[in-house]
């Protein structure tokens, strides 16, 4: 739930910002008031598609890594301590 959360903020605060700046908000950044330059739109259409893509890689399998008692393909291998201990070995009688 703490996920989605995330998420919805990212995309939310955002496009508030941008549908306040369009309708004459000051901006401090730029020192002026602005005006109407369909920024709101753009960034409805990226967070469309960027939902849309979410949901299909989902759909596909993609994010399966992610769910409970799968083995990340990530998971960085140690060597067993027998390994190691022949390995630092070998590296200090090597020179």
């Amino acid at each position: 739930m703490l996920y989605k959360f995330i998420i919805f903020t990212c995309f939310a605060f955002p496009l508030i910002g941008i549908i306040m700046m369009e309708y004459g908000s000051y901006g401090l950044s730029i020192n002026e008031l602005s005006s109407r330059n369909y920024a709101s739109e753009a960034f409805l259409a990226y967070s469309l598609v960027t939902f849309l893509t979410i949901v299909i890689c989902h759909q596909l399998g993609i994010f399966a890594i992610w769910e409970e008692g799968a083995q990340s393909p990530y998971r960085i291998r140690t060597p067993s301590p027998s390994t190691r201990s022949s390995c630092s070995f070998r590296c200090l009688h090597s020179s």
